[in-house]
């Protein structure tokens, strides 16, 4: 059973709501016309199905009422709060497990070389994935993804725990318009360093022996930003597009993390992003957790790439993106007191 939130907690969780829609009232959406209520996704099938796990999940913790069904406040409202809550002292009045209430269902966007291992940590959490066997995890991702098909069936486990509009768990899905709209104050994600990150993304195809650049140089003139692409754009692979990212969805995609992201981890810092999930959503110290299921085979442990093969090279679309992200992991670790030093000695 879920525990229902205290009466502190919805208070808390409908003063955001409301502040927070005041000011989403000059995004750069409502300013173009196109909010989601004029575009009519709130008759879209999809819609309709997250509402009723929305019902079922997060009622409970609005519990006067007055954002549910039938209630003039704007879908979304709540959800933009909740990345702003989740960062301010006010959240550290509620349990990890009313945290994890108010976020759920969960939309992972995982962007490609930046960790399918944080699956596992998903998985381990009790609010996302109510019924997860004890001691089940994925110790190698190459062979059978993020949720192995011989598994039971995602809704069996994790009933409610992740949204289904993002495709699979672990999918390299982007963040277009609509469903930034429909998931915004749901969305997690783990980051990495751009120039590591791109290095790795070529060794990877490399490996697998997939035409297309033949230097790392040439492969990050042509992916750079792929991070950006994928808050941004939509797509199943978002960040594989061609066409390079316009300054103007830097901003946005720098807005949408601050804003509708309610976990940031940080690749290069993967235990400290894991224990700072655990103290920010429940769920025990469990080794599988910190492992890295999907090891390339030009790096070890926590060693970096090289970067001389890239002669210079930066990503200058990912790299603010990647600073905000380390920001507000700072900030997050600070908040809830997460001490480096201890974290993950007990698994």
């Amino acid at each position: 059973m879920r525990h229902e939130a205290s009466a502190a907690f919805a208070a808390a969780v409908l003063y955001f709501a409301s502040s927070a829609y005041a000011q989403s009232a000059i995004t750069s959406s409502e300013a173009d016309g196109c909010s989601a209520a004029e575009a009519g996704l709130q008759d879209h099938p999809e819609v309709e199905q997250m509402q009723a796990v929305f019902v079922q999940s997060r009622l409970a913790t609005l519990q006067s009422g007055t954002a549910g069904p039938g209630s003039s406040q704007p879908q979304g409202a709540s959800d933009l709060s909740s990345a702003r809550l989740l960062r301010s002292e006010k959240a550290l009045s509620m349990t990890p497990e009313q945290r994890a209430e108010l976020v759920i269902p969960l939309g992972w966007i995982h962007v490609p070389k930046t960790g399918t291992s944080f699956c596992n940590a998903l998985y381990h959490t009790p609010v996302v994935c109510e019924f997860f066997p004890e001691g089940v995890s994925i110790a190698d991702s190459n062979k059978v993804g993020a949720w192995p098909p011989n598994w039971s069936p995602l809704e069996a486990w994790c009933p409610g725990g992740f949204t289904s509009s993002l495709g699979e768990v672990g999918a390299h899905m982007g963040l277009s318009e609509y469903l930034w709209e429909l998931n915004r104050g749901h969305l997690v994600t783990m980051l990495r360093q751009p120039e590591q990150r791109l290095i790795s993304a070529f060794k990877y195809e490399e490996e697998m022996r997939w035409s297309g650049p033949t230097t790392q140089r040439e492969y990050a003139e042509i992916q750079a930003g792929g991070t950006v692409r994928q808050l941004t754009r939509g797509g199943q692979i978002s960040s594989g597009e061609l066409s390079l990212p316009t300054s103007d969805e830097v901003s946005i995609a720098i807005k949408r993390l601050r804003e509708g992201f309610v976990f940031v981890g940080i690749t290069e810092k993967w235990d400290l992003s894991i224990c700072l999930f655990r103290a920010m959503f429940g769920g025990g110290c469990v080794s599988s957790d910190f492992l890295n299921t999907r090891p390339g085979n030009s790096s070890s442990g926590d060693s970096l790439y090289d970067t001389s093969e890239l002669y210079g090279y930066v990503d200058v679309y990912d790299g603010p993106v990647y600073a905000e992200a380390q920001a507000m992991f700072r900030q997050d670790v600070q908040l809830y007191a997460v001490d480096e030093d201890k974290c993950g000695l007990d698994c």
